[in-house]
């Protein structure tokens, strides 16, 4: 009798207060690991950090820019961020991780909304359960933590980013324009976070450009022309000052790639197809094998996945693939 009760209660959508109560213990839960003390662990600062805490003095002392040639070059929106409590508490380690450890947690949330956009066709039962897991994996996600407690920019990227996907899977679905304006506003913001978010405006535009080699994505598309034009435009609108910036200081574009590329002669010493492979290798490695070797961002060798992560990953893959 119970083994049914149960059964009959797992098939039925969570209550809407069961589902907001769940979501509060693990926002409560990542908001735990991510602040716990923020200040103290690990100890610091790292260089990046104290090039960080050198701009936001700079800002304070009115010398504002969009790109800091410290440190391989940087972009700016982190520091912008940290600047009023660096203001507040000087330059100190709560000052500048604070911010990030907010980021995280709020990351979590906005994983969950973005989770539960993307499965409502599915029913409301399966679009709940996997929100919720789905923010419960990152609120315990190692690699998440460990960047969470060092305030490196390239900790607001994945918030941008999945808030830019939260808002265009709304516009797609509900094809409502502030959706567009939103999911194009952070689309842009994304190119002040991180070198790496210079690729969110490419991997749409290719994910997009496929979609209109089929009949399905041209109906998707095609009708809505005047609100992808309105998302492109925010986009570009918002970035346009950082790219101003590019064109009058194109060496800037390329200072940490010169510096961290396997182009650069000096990494591959003539060996470039040697590191090409085990660049590759090593990335994919992250995904349940073998991680970082370098302890200020992990415990050396751990991978990003932990197992279970690692499996349902590779399972997502094949299904995919299939």
């Amino acid at each position: 009798m119970y083994t049914r009760h149960f059964i009959t209660w797992w098939q039925r959508p969570l209550p809407r207060w069961a589902e907001v109560v769940l979501l509060l213990l693990v926002l409560a839960l990542a908001s735990w690991y991510r602040l716990y003390q923020i200040g103290q662990v690990p100890p610091g600062p790292h260089y990046d950090e104290a090039a960080a805490a050198l701009d936001a003095l700079d800002v304070l002392d009115g010398r504002h820019m969009l790109f800091s040639p410290r440190s391989y070059g940087r972009e700016m929106l982190f520091v912008y961020v940290a600047a009023p409590l660096v203001a507040w508490l000087g330059p100190t380690l709560l000052a500048l991780r604070l911010p990030i450890a907010l980021v995280g947690i709020l990351t979590v949330l906005v994983t969950y909304l973005l989770a539960r956009e993307l499965f409502n066709h599915e029913g409301k039962r399966q679009a709940q359960w996997t929100a919720l897991l789905a923010a419960l994996f990152l609120a315990f996600s190692f690699w998440h933590l460990v960047m969470n407690h060092l305030s490196f920019r390239a900790n607001y990227l994945p918030l941008v980013e999945v808030l830019c996907f939260l808002f265009l899977w709304r516009a797609v679905r509900a094809g409502r324009p502030s959706d567009y304006l939103i999911s194009g506003f952070f689309l842009g913001l994304s190119l002040y976070t991180y070198t790496a978010g210079r690729f969110v405006p490419i991997l749409l535009v290719l994910f997009f450009a496929g979609l209109l080699l089929t009949r399905r994505g041209r109906t998707l598309i095609l009708p809505r022309w005047r609100h992808w034009a309105l998302l492109a435009l925010v986009a570009l609108l918002v970035s346009a000052p950082l790219l101003v910036f590019f064109l009058s200081h194109p060496e800037d574009l390329v200072l940490r790639a010169r510096g961290v590329s396997i182009l650069n002669p000096d990494l591959h010493q003539g060996d470039f197809w040697g590191l090409a492979a085990r660049s590759v290798l090593g990335n994919l490695g992250l995904f349940g094998f073998k991680g970082d070797e370098n302890w200020l961002y992990n415990i050396p060798g751990r991978p990003g996945l932990d197992l279970i992560q690692a499996v349902l990953f590779w399972l997502g893959v094949v299904l995919c693939l299939a």
